[in-house]
């Protein structure tokens, strides 16, 4: 079973019987439910017993939740030991979007409560999770203060954009977006080393017995494009999974 966390309207999905979709907004929920089976819910109280999903998705959910902690420790409680989840989280480790998302405070209406950035999140998960693989997406500044604002980016202003996502990509400085994939392990299993793929090289970031702060994490920028349709990005997930 796959659940999405945060499914919104469902717009990620065809009609899948081994989908379930959780999210706070009942009016959302009532298209979703053409597609999958939903629930209404708080992230934080799952409605469900524990270890049942085989992977979990969640795209830009965490900010909308005031103690995302408490939904983390919900999303491990439900996956199988050995499941999977793919988180993708917009975080503040962008100068233009640390301050165009606190002046605007909501996205598309959802208030806004938790911000972050992506190394204290990978810290957070790391404690519960074996992470996999950490990944990040450059920024497209114009299109995402707007966005902000529901307001379409002129075309004059789009090679900015452009280059301004061509120079993060190629320097590692700043990114918008981390895409973290984790499994659910024993808590016995879990009490030693991590390592995160960090360009393909394995790298020692956390041991519960004896926390160190983890390293500077650059991870690998990818080249998954964010403006695509979540449907889209969703099928080539599962498509790699399977």
């Amino acid at each position: 079973m796959i659940l999405d966390f945060g499914c919104g309207d469902g717009r990620s999905w065809d009609a899948n019987d081994d989908v379930v979709g959780i999210d706070i907004n009942l009016h959302r929920l009532e298209v979703a439910k053409e597609k999958i089976s939903v629930v209404q819910c708080d992230g934080r109280f799952l409605p469900f017993r524990s270890s049942v999903f085989s992977l979990l998705l969640s795209d830009s959910v965490l900010e909308h939740i005031s103690d995302y902690r408490r939904a983390l420790a919900e999303i491990g409680r439900v996956l199988t030991v050995g499941g999977a989840c793919r988180i993708w989280q917009p975080v503040d480790n962008d100068p233009i979007f640390f301050v165009a998302r606190r002046v605007a405070g909501t996205w598309n209406g959802d208030k806004i409560y938790s911000k972050f950035f992506s190394g204290y999140l990978i810290r957070q998960m790391a404690e519960s999770f074996k992470i996999i693989s950490v990944g990040y997406l450059p920024n497209s500044p114009i299109v995402g203060i707007l966005g902000f604002f529901n307001r379409k980016t002129p075309r004059a202003l789009s090679t900015l954009d452009r280059f301004y996502k061509i120079f993060c990509q190629t320097t590692g400085i700043f990114h918008w977006e981390v895409v973290i994939e984790a499994s659910r392990v024993n808590f016995s299993d879990h009490l030693g080393h991590q390592q995160i793929s960090v360009r393909g090289i394995p790298r020692i970031t956390n041991n519960l017995r004896d926390p160190l702060p983890l390293p500077s994490i650059r991870g690998q920028f990818r080249n998954e494009d964010a403006s695509l349709p979540l449907k889209v990005r969703y099928r080539r997930l599962l498509e790699a999974v399977v």
